[in-house]
């Protein structure tokens, strides 16, 4: 949903218009190697490639950030993007692409026209320009985020819906909604919500009807189907990765050993040729180890 713009914001955006290279390229201006066009997006090819085949998607039209693109014209631009991807794949016989977008300043946006990049991808290209570092948050930093995101999100889909003329029943409706397959997606993609259930599933049903949002979730429900249906999938996970962990376990415990087996029998082989080779001495009447030794010992 696009952000309405007060006459002063649109008039800043109109300024912007007149010196904006992408805006030049898009009329024509500006020489760029095109790949794509129709009436609402262009792409064309990277002056600056971060690999072969780099290009970027744009928005015929000026907008700065991507909040302010509408809605039709985003969904265009995204499905754009995919045949993109696509003709990619096909064409340079990538191994995927990262669709990157630098939405702000603050985001590492360098224009004020927004764009997409598709950056075909090799394997070991060595593009680590992408790389997200991971950092510790604490925990009571994450649930205020989430508290605010939820307010704000809940706000946005209710606007949305009165825009489209339907009713709104509010983050319980949401809730209430859901499949049991989705809830069981939703479980896996929370880790911690997923461990407690594993751990104990007992007392994770126990929880249920005293927790605010999982007796929402589970509201019409049959819980012991959708911990059952959990447990059982994780726990054939678990008992697969004990068992490639028993079985690395063992392969390098027999690579550890084989260098003493093969030591052992190369000794016991010396050993026995040189009982051998004794024995044909004396058959022979030859001087053996033993019959040098006495010589020095007297014996």
């Amino acid at each position: 949903m696009a952000i309405k713009l007060s006459p002063e914001q649109q008039k800043a955006i109109e300024e912007q218009k007149t010196n904006c290279p992408f805006c030049k390229i898009v009329n024509g201006e500006i020489p760029a190697k095109k790949v794509y066009e129709d009436a609402d997006v262009q792409a064309v090819m990277d002056i600056n490639p971060a690999s072969r085949g780099h290009m970027l998607v744009m928005p015929k039209e000026h907008y700065p950030i991507m909040p302010l693109i509408p809605d039709k014209t985003f969904e265009h631009l995204f499905s754009v993007t995919q045949e993109l991807c696509s003709a990619a794949h096909d064409g340079l016989l990538s191994a995927g692409s990262t669709v990157f977008i630098a939405n702000g300043a603050a985001a590492g946006q360098q224009s004020q026209h927004f764009l997409l990049h598709v950056i075909p991808r090799e394997n070991g290209d060595h593009l680590s320009m992408l790389d997200v570092p991971v950092k510790e948050v604490d925990l009571k930093d994450i649930d205020k985020l989430h508290n605010d995101l939820r307010t704000n999100l809940t706000i946005m889909l209710r606007n949305h819906l009165k825009q489209m003329g339907k009713p709104f029943g509010g983050e319980q409706g949401i809730l209430e909604s859901m499949t049991p397959e989705k809830l069981i997606a939703l479980i896996e993609a929370n880790p911690p919500i997923l461990e407690i259930l594993l751990t104990n599933p007992e007392e994770f049903k126990q929880l249920i009807p005293k927790h605010p949002q999982l007796s929402v979730m589970f509201k019409g429900k049959d819980a012991d189907a959708i911990i059952s249906a959990l447990v059982k999938k994780h726990g054939v996970r678990k008992k697969k990765e004990a068992k490639k962990t028993e079985k690395n376990a063992e392969e390098k415990a027999s690579e550890e050993e084989r260098p003493v087996e093969q030591a052992e029998e190369q000794t016991h082989y010396e050993t026995a040729a040189e009982k051998e080779q004794e024995k044909d001495q004396k058959e022979e009447g030859k001087p053996t180890i033993d019959d040098i030794a006495r010589l020095f010992t007297g014996k």
